[in-house]
């Protein structure tokens, strides 16, 4: 779970200094991110599956989550998720999914803003223990007490998710002259802990960013 958690934070941070600093530009479709058969993650009937993307919706239904691409956001590529999760870009679809049913973690899905400092993203860990918002307060001050980052809290709080007020944890902290606020909230799918991590620049968006996701049956 440090692992993890260390990984979201860094994503994060570098995802939203770069929608910072590419602020002008115009927004990418989706549609060109992730068009093509051998874009799309493979998927299989049982036990783990990645994630799919049909025009603005991400949907995986082994963590049985959905997400809906909110504007001037785009997914990152299949390329992208590979570089991210440090495999080979040679790697091919079926190498990959090989690779996702070994890793102890992985970033499923990424999406990020070309206006706002914002973005999100889902992983997966493999993991037996859901972990309460104690044990993940504890872990997210071990990780950005040695990441060197400014002005750091962290807390339990609650948050709206699929209508039902759930458990989450708020971090917030500055990286030179950037503030970042993000909310962290792990479910348990079967072996994995899923995390949906949220960046932002301001604590208000958080939930509606939170607000995109879904329970898929």
């Amino acid at each position: 779970m440090k692992k993890i958690i260390a990984l979201l934070l860094a994503a994060g941070m570098v995802v939203s200094v770069c929608g910072c600093e590419k602020g002008e530009q115009k927004p990418t479709d989706s549609k060109t991110e992730i068009t093509s058969e051998t874009e799309k993650k493979p998927e299989t009937n049982k036990g783990l599956t990645l994630g799919t993307y049909e025009e603005k919706i991400y949907e995986n239904s082994y963590a049985k989550l959905g997400f809906n691409l909110p504007e001037n956001f785009r997914f990152y590529s299949y390329e992208e998720l590979k570089a991210m999760n440090q495999v080979s870009e040679e790697m091919t679809s079926e190498d990959y999914f090989e690779f996702a049913k070994t890793a102890p973690s992985f970033y499923d899905m990424t999406a990020s803003s070309s206006v706002e400092m914002e973005n999100v993203n889902v992983s997966l860990e493999r993991s037996d223990t859901l972990p309460t918002p104690e044990e993940m307060k504890a872990i997210l001050e071990e990780a950005m007490g040695t990441a060197g980052y400014q002005n750091v809290k962290v807390a339990p709080g609650k948050a709206t998710f699929d209508g039902k007020e759930v458990d989450v944890v708020y971090v917030s902290y500055d990286m030179g002259t950037y503030h970042f606020e993000q909310l962290f909230f792990p479910q348990k799918a079967e072996e994995h802990i899923v995390t949906i991590a949220v960046t932002a620049s301001e604590k208000d968006r958080l939930q509606a960013l939170l607000d995109c996701f879904y329970q898929t049956k």
